[in-house]
């Protein structure tokens, strides 16, 4: 009896909603700010009148719009937007039409950043999307008016200077990626062009810190450098231009000019490097000092994009390089080597309510010559040929207000001509390697929880002319699950859970079977034998108030890749190698804390950041069992003050504790950067100073030798840059009509760009 009764409830229920499908109205209607902004992924809940535990959710799109289907009747409505909600007794709708429009809501947005300081602009400095942390560099008073490489030292534990690219708190490694776009130039080159861009030429950037299926098998953070959404109509420029003395003086000009008009939007960038540089080796089995003497390149890029419709984007972007290099090791060795190289990429989007459909097309090209000449004249030529091409597509489909799926893929080519030619011998390498891979992720949005998860497939067929490579085979499968999970605790207390696989293989340098003398103390020797790593990571963050943060990595990987010296037949040669396994626990925790904020423009920031790093590694080196633990520690203190009439100043102390980089042992490391600031109407001048007591030396011996090499390499960092900038032409911001669709469009499925398939 009882199932009867229950089975009569379920089918009056099923009668009573299929005939609510002819009793629905369409509710529609676009969100802005008090700026005029239109809001990309607001959400809008709608409640029933007779029933307030019911709620109907819809994410505004990339236009600020928003529609839905909803049984006709009266329905109260609240908005969600930036951690902030919005209710108003007027927020009601009455949706006895077949289709109801809302009059355009406007929302006062506060301009609430970091607790309690205050950053005057449209938007707040920084904001969370999901577990990413999205920073506006124009509303912050030190960045404003500057070059974006300039401005990125302002994000919280950002590290700008040094040879060896971009990094964050300390342990990680940045890729940079513009529109979802991961730059395929040097760490050099991707300077070079990051100041080439005003902070009033991009939108946002965005910290991911755990990059999802759509950047490949970056196991770093990446930094997502978006584009402006709404270009300012007519011709404007940014100069820039700096001096710098490092021991050696270099010279670095910069330039942009933007033409937009209508539903075009075009751009060209140039930026020249005259560089110079010195950096001395002592080791216990030799010295050697290396002086780069001058490195000149240029660096040329042109874009063009046509927004065809307003969800409906095409456009093509191309660059190329050209630079020239002097350098010498003494006593004994010399290096002259010229770089040509190009790239291109097409990319298209189109979306309508429900589906999103994204393609990209790269290519990329280098040459690379170099000639090696020592003291007995003699003279070895190595050249490289290499060429990129990639096509990636993607899909997204809405399913609910709340519900998303997404599936994507990608085929690489890579091709890589490596020639060694000596009065002796000459030797060819040619290394080809095919990539497929394919995702598929199902997403969940509420107010409340942010959740997506997946799995990536990898497919790598390598071919060998030349050599043959002992490793684990030429074909290469690799299936690499993800997911994460944020939670909205309350408006300040947010939690994610982040799980990600990665794996990586060595380079073609690494692998080949050769020894090159670009040192005078030390050969490098390619290493047959490597085979691929892969690494799991499970990530735990909480963020209060926007600001402060607390992390904890668990980390493990089989056959890490990592760099020694190697003993043999008297000589040192410096190689890659594989470990057994290494697994590591990482704890960050920081935050910046306001000491003062008055109106008048002055304002009083300290920011403090700490991570603490355990790690154990396990494996043979030079046929010895190799077993090694240690701990580690990072302190990066920042004092930041903004006095009135746009003068800044920032000072940072950063502190590494004795660590272990590989098999290298290394003693602690410190170092104090310091940056003083003044915009004068469209001119914004600088003076930047680091590490000017030269502490930052690396300084320790190598382990896994029979006999230690006790090691120190001094950079010669101390450098002081005088920096000045000047924006022309169109200052103020014009609405239009132009809507990037390629950008924003994703932005209305996901509240965490670490997937998503708007990539240009």
């Amino acid at each position: 009896m009882k199932k009867t009764i229950l089975f009569t409830i379920l089918m009056m229920n099923f009668a009573f909603v299929w005939a609510q499908k002819a009793e629905l109205s369409n509710i529609s209607g676009m969100i802005t700010d008090n700026y005029g902004e239109r809001l990309v992924n607001a959400v809008v809940y709608f409640y029933p009148e007779t029933d307030s535990v019911k709620h109907f959710p819809c994410i505004c799109d990339a236009d600020g719009y928003y529609s839905i289907q909803l049984p006709k009747g009266e329905y109260r409505y609240a908005i969600s937007y930036m951690e902030q909600q919005f209710r108003n007794a007027h927020f009601r709708v009455d949706a006895t039409k077949d289709s109801v429009s809302i009059p355009t809501i406007v929302l006062d947005l506060k301009d609430v950043v970091l607790g309690e300081v205050v950053v005057k602009g449209s938007r707040p400095f920084v904001t969370y999307r999901g577990g990413n942390a999205v920073y506006n560099l124009a509303a912050h008073r030190g960045a404003a008016g500057g070059t974006v490489l300039d401005g990125l030292r302002f994000i919280p534990g950002m590290q700008v200077d040094g040879e060896d690219g971009l990094s964050v708190f300390g342990f990680y490694k940045l890729s940079v990626a513009v529109n979802g776009r991961v730059l395929k130039l040097s760490d050099e080159q991707v300077k070079a062009y990051l100041s080439t861009f005003a902070t009033t030429d991009i939108e946002h950037v965005e910290l991911i810190r755990n990059p999802g299926p759509e950047y490949g098998n970056l196991s770093g953070a990446v930094l997502n450098v978006v584009t402006k959404e709404k270009a300012d109509e007519g011709v404007n420029a940014f100069l820039s231009a700096s001096l710098v003395y490092r021991k050696m003086l270099s010279e670095q000009a910069n330039g942009r000019v933007n033409i937009n008009k209508g539903k075009w939007r075009n751009f060209v960038a140039y930026n020249f490097t005259d560089k110079r540089r010195q950096e001395t080796l002592d080791t216990s089995i030799s010295n050697d000092t290396t002086i780069v003497d001058p490195r000149r390149s240029h660096l040329l890029k042109l874009g063009s994009e046509l927004q065809i419709a307003p969800k409906h984007l095409a456009g093509i972007r191309i660059y190329g390089t050209k630079s020239t290099e002097q350098l010498e090791n003494t006593p004994q060795l010399s290096v002259n080597t010229k770089r040509l190289g190009s790239g291109a990429n097409l990319y298209h989007s189109i979306s309508s309510k429900t589906l999103t459909w994204n393609f990209n097309a790269d290519y990329a090209y280098r040459d690379s010559k170099s000639t090696y000449r020592n003291d007995d004249d003699v003279t070895r030529n190595l050249k490289d040929i290499f060429h990129y091409w990639k096509a990636s597509t993607s899909i997204l489909y809405q399913f609910t207000p709340a519900v998303t799926g997404q599936v994507g893929g990608s085929w690489t080519k890579s091709d890589l001509e490596t020639r060694s030619e000596s009065h002796q011998t000459s030797t060819i390498y040619d290394y080809t390697e095919k990539t497929l891979s394919a995702f598929v992720t199902l997403r969940y949005r509420s107010q409340l929880i942010d959740a997506y998860g997946g799995i990536l497939g990898n497919y790598e067929d390598w071919s060998y002319q030349g050599f043959s490579p002992d490793d684990n085979g030429k074909y290469f499968w690799a299936w690499q699950p993800y997911f994460s999970i944020t939670y909205n605790l309350s408006q300040n207390h947010r939690f994610t859970a982040n799980f990600q696989t990665y794996y990586h293989h060595p380079s073609f340098r690494d692998i080949q079977p050769y020894i090159s003398s670009s040192s005078s103390v030390l050969k490098r020797m390619g290493n047959p034998r490597l085979s691929n790593s892969t690494r799991y990571n499970l990530s735990l963050n909480y963020t209060f108030s926007r600001a402060a943060m607390l992390e904890i990595n668990l980390s493990s990987e089989k056959n890490p890749i990592t760099e020694t010296i190697v003993h043999e037949n008297g000589d040192y040669y410096i190689g890659k190698i594989n470990l057994e396994n290494s697994k590591y626990l990482r704890i960050l925790a920081g935050a910046p804390i306001p000491i003062i904020s008055r109106e008048n423009g002055l304002s009083w920031l300290t920011t403090n950041y700490i991570a603490y790093h355990w790690q154990k590694d396990k494996g043979l080196v030079s046929g010895t069992p190799y077993k090694h633990d240690f701990h580690a520690f990072y302190v990066q203190h920042k004092q930041s003050v903004y006095l009135p009439d746009d003068w800044a100043f920032e000072a940072q102390a950063t502190y590494y504790s004795p660590l272990t980089a590989g098999l290298y042992l290394m003693e602690k490391q410190w170092w104090i950067d310091f940056v003083v600031s003044k915009r004068v109407a469209g001119w914004k001048f600088s003076l930047s100073g680091y590490d000017l007591f030269n502490t930052n030396i690396a300084k320790g011996r190598i382990a896994g030798l029979d006999a230690p090499i006790y090691f120190t390499k001094n950079w010669h960092s101390p450098k002081i840059t005088l920096s000045a900038s000047l924006t022309l032409g169109n200052k103020k911001l014009k609405t239009s009509n132009r809507k990037d669709a390629d950008v924003d469009s994703r932005l209305k499925q996901s509240a965490d760009e670490s997937i998503t398939i708007g990539e240009k």
